[in-house]
């Protein structure tokens, strides 16, 4: 439908995180299909499963009316834009935990960080676009990082004929996933990172490497 209905409010469209708990995934065991959560919700979504689908939780994040946006507030914490300490603190425990520990109901889901963003306007002349798009940015927690070797730097072709560079290294596992490329989206990025066939690169991974 295109109307849709939440918190006795009516809107346009809502956008939502789809997460499964990590219990019902190994009860079910859907980890014999599937080598992680997050890849079962993309399969259900994609399909559109909808025996699958009842597993699975829609957090709501976003509503939008009339074009404008407005943040959910049953999610997240708020914190005024000076509250310097409070935020450095809140960042500083966002990267030392898993950060859905910070997040009533939702502790117990694997989480790889979480997005900050401004929901007042008041400071929109000081806030530089370039820096913070949309005025948002994603906060990643770093705790799962090994070491390989760049093996070479390949591109990959999209649909839309986009080209990605892509980092070939020396295949590493996390968990049950092996991961031996990743995308270095922009050909500036390759150009300063100076990458080189055998440098030691770090490959930093929790639910998206």
């Amino acid at each position: 439908e295109y109307r849709k209905y939440w918190d006795a409010d009516y809107f346009d469209a809502v956008k939502f995180e789809a997460i499964i708990h990590p219990s019902v995934f190994y009860e079910m065991k859907l980890n014999e299909q599937y080598k992680r959560p997050r890849d079962m919700v993309s399969a259900t979504i994609t399909s559109r499963n909808v025996e699958m689908a009842k597993y699975i939780t829609l957090v709501p994040l976003r509503k939008y009316l009339n074009g404008k946006q407005y943040i959910c507030h049953n999610i997240g914490m708020y914190l005024p834009c000076d509250a310097y300490e409070e935020i450095e603190k809140f960042i500083s425990d966002v990267l030392g935990n898993n950060a859905s520990s910070l997040f009533q109901p939702y502790e117990g889901y694997a989480c790889d960080g979480v997005v900050a963003t401004v929901v007042t306007n008041d400071t929109d002349e000081e806030l530089s676009t370039e820096v913070i798009p949309g005025k948002e940015v994603a906060i990643k927690i770093l705790n799962n990082i090994k070491e390989t070797t760049l093996k070479n730097v390949d591109f990959q072709f999209g649909r839309s004929g986009r080209i990605t560079p892509v980092a070939i290294v020396k295949p590493v596992m996390f968990d049950n996933v092996k991961v031996d490329h990743i995308g270095l989206s922009t050909f500036e990025r390759v150009v300063n990172m100076n990458l080189r066939h055998g440098d030691t690169v770090r490959v930093v991974y929790n639910i998206v490497p």
